[in-house]
């Protein structure tokens, strides 16, 4: 099933994606926080890309709970496909973005 998420993701939704990651990349960029205006693009991307291929509900309605929709098991599963452990925290930036806590 992860597979066939990975497959959307490239191809049906690459433009969201993408765009994802430029929205991501600009909110680093213009961070007072050092530590965010020194994250990779590529990093934010595969962020995203991983977090996204782990959501376990089709469509994520707002609920007001970011976390039960992105876990921190989805987080850790996102994080080991980072072959650089210091660009994991990439998931972490994305997935407080995706609580508000950001």
């Amino acid at each position: 099933m992860r597979r066939a998420a990975y497959r959307v993701l490239e191809h049906e939704l690459a433009a969201e994606v993408d765009r994802l990651t430029r929205v991501a990349s600009r909110l680093c960029v213009t961070s007072p926080d050092p530590a965010l205006r020194d994250r990779a693009p590529w990093a934010l991307h595969t962020a995203l890309r991983e977090l996204l291929v782990r959501i376990q509900v089709y469509r994520p309605y707002e609920s007001g709970d970011a976390a039960s929709v992105v876990t921190e098991e989805a987080a850790a599963q996102a994080r080991a496909a980072f072959v650089v452990p210091e660009e994991a925290g990439a998931v972490d930036v994305v997935r407080a973005w995706c609580s508000g806590a950001t």
